[in-house]
């Protein structure tokens, strides 16, 4: 998946990986047509491509990209976060409006897409749908349900993966709530 695909650096990346092998998801904000030539190239690489419309100032749309993705594809493999939005002035000349906006589309929407691939990733290994022979935090779930670790009381197979997955998310949470303390004026006040 790459964000902002259909132009750009974003374009050629897509390009690139699809001349090696990889199927392409592409997400652009408003220009369809420029999509549609970005996915048509990649499948004269030899790559199945796709274009989905995402606001990225929206983080909240992220997850719905990541189910149409697993409807079409299954995973996602590689997320190339290229989308990015500033205005270009200094920094004491930004409104508070271009630092949220920023915000939201380069580091909000960077967190939500992360979270929306582990969580697909993670949970299609763990039910046995992804590559088995890859060593993951979803295959390692997957084997020790197999092997049935729980009821041999053999923790060490399923704890530290789950231990692991806890800990990214709650992370990726709390830089998340801290971004939006630091952009969102509302609650920047009642701080």
């Amino acid at each position: 998946m790459i964000t902002g695909g259909s132009r750009g650096i974003g374009r050629a990346v897509a390009l690139r990986l699809a001349r090696d092998g990889a199927h392409c998801v592409i997400t652009y904000r408003q220009n369809a047509d420029l999509a549609d030539l970005a996915v048509r190239a990649i499948e004269q690489e030899g790559a199945r491509g796709l274009a989905l419309a995402l606001d990225l100032c929206d983080p909240t749309q992220v997850a719905r990209i990541f189910d149409r993705i697993a409807e079409a594809f299954g995973r996602v493999d590689i997320l190339v976060a290229n989308a990015a939005a500033t205005a270009f002035r200094p920094l004491a000349e930004q409104s508070e409006r271009h630092v949220r906006l920023t915000l939201a589309i380069s580091v909000e929407s960077f967190i939500a897409a992360v979270n929306a691939a582990m969580l697909a990733s993670i949970g299609l290994e763990a039910l046995g749908l992804g590559a088995n022979d890859v060593h993951t935090l979803g295959t390692t779930i997957y084997w020790a349900q197999k092997y049935s670790a729980v009821l041999r009381g053999q923790w060490w197979w399923f704890g530290p993966p789950i231990a692991m997955i806890a800990t990214i998310f709650i992370g990726m949470f709390f830089v998340s709530v801290g971004v939006d303390r630091f952009a969102n004026p509302r609650l920047r006040q009642q701080m």
